[in-house]
């Protein structure tokens, strides 16, 4: 056996035990499925009795409940009536010396007789002929009483019988069970041999494979290769583990080699980054400093004013405003009330630019909810409302409203234009987008800025349900709600 395969030897070995393996199996467990038929059997005669009995007594109770003026026992009594009748149909309706057959005929005509009577009943009773029913149910009340001594008197019979039959079983039960487990014992002895004589043969060379292993797992490479002592499937796995010892070998020369490579290119890298970083710097130094700007509107404000040139002393004022605004509170959390106020110095210089054109309107309370949100996030959307939904207007008056109104439990900023109208679909995709990672939307035509503003309300309130896109009542424009949880702020 020392050319054959290890799963021809280990075939060879073992298809002599499961064959005999089964075959007792196959014995046992077909003496104990009868086994188990037969005592399953022993008493089923005395549960149809019983079933028989309880459908009788149900139906009874549910003719007396009806005839009563129980209305609603009607469908019990049906429900008993077809059981009954079915079951009365299994039993013996053949002339039989047997007493027990005999006491089973007896039983179904007088169940039969019993179903005649009660129906009867009920329709003497469903005519109103109290005469009819009330006979009949005295006369099936009768036969009832007769039906329930029969069927007690059947199952005691029955149930003699089947004790006796039970005994029996189960003496044959424990001798079926002693030589099962000899049988079993035996088998189990048998493969527990065969088992111990054919790991013996193969333990020895896998053994060495494993030590082999390990040694290479603790880095020793340069051991010579095992010897392939049989042709089977250890000396298969003996073999390419040599030849897996060679390869990693190879393997590991050529990490070194591309370690080597990444360590050069990451050198060039850093001072490719160094020159980078050194251009940025040198860019940064180029832009305007925000602090200047605000400065310089300021200066520019006061000139006018000297000037007499009231209405541009105005706009510097609202730019310089808004500019402080952008450089103080973006980023930061803001009352609703300053926000607000940024919002209307963003439309007045909307408004400056476009020779009024906007119909500004405000649908506030007196007293504003102290309600805390992300700085810079209405002046986006009123943005996105006048360069999309206002500007393109032409045949009518370009009207923004905001409002404010307390909801109980959230306070409801709304944004609304009599524009061309939020695309639907667009609208659909920004609020089902659930990653509140920031980022600004790809789309150029409508939205812009708005999925960075829903990503931060969602990271501020820790919540989902902060904004609604849809239309004005009257089904034209947009409306956006931002919906700010009063547990941010309480009224004042």
């Amino acid at each position: 056996m020392k050319n054959m395969s290890l799963q021809v030897k280990l075939v060879i070995s073992f298809v002599a035990m499961i064959v005999l393996v089964f075959g007792l199996n196959f014995y046992i467990y077909s003496q104990i499925g009868k086994m188990i038929s037969s005592m399953d059997q022993a008493y089923e005669s005395n549960i149809q009795i019983t079933m028989l009995q309880n459908t009788l007594r149900s139906m009874q109770e549910d003719l007396y409940a009806y005839l009563n003026g129980e209305y609603d026992s009607l469908k019990g009594y049906y429900s008993n009536r077809n059981a009954l009748e079915s079951q009365i149909f299994e039993l013996n309706n053949e002339p039989s010396y047997n007493r027990t057959k005999l006491v089973e005929k007896n039983i179904r005509n007088l169940a039969e007789t019993y179903l005649a009577l009660a129906e009867e009943a009920v329709s003497g009773h469903r005519g109103t002929d109290i005469e009819q029913y009330s006979s009949s149910y005295e006369r099936a009340k009768t036969v009832y009483g007769y039906l329930e001594t029969n069927i007690y008197t059947l199952n005691n019979e029955t149930f003699t019988e089947n004790t006796s039959k039970y005994e029996m079983l189960s003496e044959v039960q424990k001798y079926t069970q002693m030589l099962n487990m000899v049988l079993l014992m035996f088998a189990s002895l048998m493969e527990i041999l065969v088992i111990i004589y054919m790991t013996g043969k193969f333990i020895g060379p896998l053994s060495s494979l494993a030590e082999r292993a390990r040694e290479v797992g603790h880095g020793k490479m340069d051991m010579p290769p095992l010897e392939v002592k049989s042709q089977d499937e250890v000396g298969q796995v003996t073999s390419a583990f040599n030849k897996m010892v060679v390869r990693l070998n190879e393997h590991i020369r050529l990490q070194q080699e591309q370690l080597r490579e990444e360590n050069r290119l990451k050198q060039e890298q850093l001072q490719l980054e160094t020159f980078l970083k050194d251009s940025q710097l040198g860019a940064l130094q180029a832009q305007i400093n925000p602090h200047f700007l605000y400065n310089t509107l300021n200066a520019g404000s006061q000139l006018a004013m000297i000037e007499d040139a009231e209405q541009t002393s105005i706009f510097l004022e609202h730019v310089a405003d808004y500019f402080r605004y952008n450089l103080h509170r973006a980023g930061n959390d803001v009352s609703l009330e300053e926000e607000l106020l940024q919002v209307e110095n963003y439309i007045f210089i909307m408004n400056t630019r476009f020779a009024g054109d906007i119909h500004f309107e405000k649908d506030m309370p007196e007293k504003l909810p102290e309600a805390r949100l992300p700085g810079m996030i209405l002046q986006p959307i009123v943005e996105n409302a006048i360069d999309h939904g206002l500007r393109v207007l032409e045949d009518r008056e370009k009207r923004l409203v905001i409002s404010v109104e307390d909801a109980g439990d959230v306070v409801v900023v709304t944004v609304a234009d009599n524009g061309d109208g939020f695309p639907q679909d667009k609208a659909m995709e920004l609020l089902e987008n659930k990653d509140r990672s920031l980022h600004t939307s790809k789309d150029k035509m409508h939205g812009i800025g708005m999925a960075n503003v829903i990503s931060r309300l969602r990271l501020f309130y820790d919540r989902d349900d902060v904004i609604e896109i849809g239309t004005m009542p009257d089904g034209t424009g947009t409306e956006i709600r931002i919906l700010i949880p009063v547990a941010f702020g309480e009224k004042i």
